[in-house]
This record gives structure tokens, C-alpha cells and sequence, in this order.
């Protein structure tokens, strides 16, 4: 299993990431991206792969069950377009969040961290809150760059509904995710 601690989007997030996608195609850039399925979105906390048993695993639902049952949806809204690891050379486009929520989620990993060491899980990420609109193909041209980070989203808000552990398996036709467990914030 490749196991990993995401939280969900509320379901309208896909009215607020399409034109982004339209806009790559409308720009002639979406053939050179991978964009990620809309039903597979979502915020990647901490990636643990395959290092993690059965025993281990539901020992770690316990823990998140009990950290994350009373913790309220975060209100976010969607900030901008960028690029990991960097604009020179990218690999991944992204979407950033607004302040507030970030920090907010910032703790929430934070939180999960303490969880994931108190079960001794140890992952060694640096942690950024975005989320992943599409994989770079080809060697984007500085003029594509610049008209990728041009795209500004509507000012809706959105909310992360939960946090969740989750298995991707790798496929032909791209990662397919199935939730083990959830906890649904109030």
C-alpha cells in the first residue's frame, strides 16, 4: 500500500479549479501538463509510502480519530498559481491557499506530525499547504510560465472537510485513490 494523510475539499471545489484548466487549454499549454482528475484533488499532509504495517496502520486511526474528531472545516480560498520545485525548472503546478488557512494547516500538520512520531512513523518532508492542479510533461518556454502564474481564481471560498488516510495505487492511466479512514470535521 501506498499510504498517505490528505484532507478532502467540499464539493464545489471543482467549479473553482476548472476555469484553471480551461484557461491552460485556451493559453495552448494543457498539452504539455499532466492535470491531476478532479475527483482525485486534494491536500497531501505527510506522504508515508509503504513503510507502515496493518498493526501500525489502525493504530494510527485511533490516534487521528482522536485528534481530529472535534476540529471545525476550514474555510480556505484558493490564492495562486506556482510551480514545485521551482519557475526555472518545473515539475508540478500548483494551487497556494490564503493565509489564514494555511496556518491553520500548518498546525493540523503539525498535530499530525506528533501523531505520526508518537506511533513511530518518521517522515522527513518540508511541508507547503497547496494543492496539485497538474504534473509538467515538457519543458515549459518562459512565456508559458509567465502565462500559467498569470491565472487568477475566483474569490469563492472552499472548505477541507476532513482529514483522511488514503492508498494510491499506480496505474497506467494515473493514480487511483481509495480512502482506509476518515474523520469528518464538524
Amino acid at each position: 500500500m501506498r499510504i498517505f494523510i490528505a484532507s478532502k475539499l467540499s464539493s464545489n471545489y471543482s467549479e473553482i479549479l476548472t476555469p484553471s484548466f480551461e484557461f491552460f487549454k485556451k493559453k495552448g499549454i494543457i498539452s504539455k501538463l499532466k492535470p491531476v482528475k478532479l475527483d482525485n484533488i486534494h491536500l497531501t499532509y505527510s506522504f508515508l509510502g509503504d513503510i507502515i504495517g496493518e498493526e501500525k496502520l489502525e493504530e494510527l486511526k485511533i490516534d487521528i480519530k482522536k485528534n481530529f474528531e472535534n476540529f471545525k472545516k476550514i474555510e480556505f480560498f484558493f490564492k495562486k498559481v506556482d510551480f514545485f520545485p521551482d519557475k526555472k525548472k518545473p515539475k508540478i503546478i500548483w494551487a497556494s491557499v490564503d493565509d489564514n488557512s494555511s496556518q491553520e494547516l500548518k498546525n493540523i500538520y503539525i498535530k499530525i506530525k506528533e501523531v505520526l512520531n508518537k506511533n513511530s512513523v518518521f517522515t522527513n518532508e518540508n511541508f507547503v499547504p497547496h494543492i496539485t492542479l497538474a504534473r509538467v510533461k515538457t519543458i515549459l518556454l518562459k512565456d508559458e510560465i509567465e502565462k500559467i502564474l498569470s491565472f487568477e481564481f475566483e474569490n469563492k471560498n472552499c472548505f477541507f472537510e476532513n482529514i483522511a488516510i488514503m492508498d494510491s495505487n499506480l496505474t497506467s492511466k494515473g493514480p487511483e485513490y481509495r480512502t482506509l479512514f476518515e474523520v469528518n470535521f464538524i
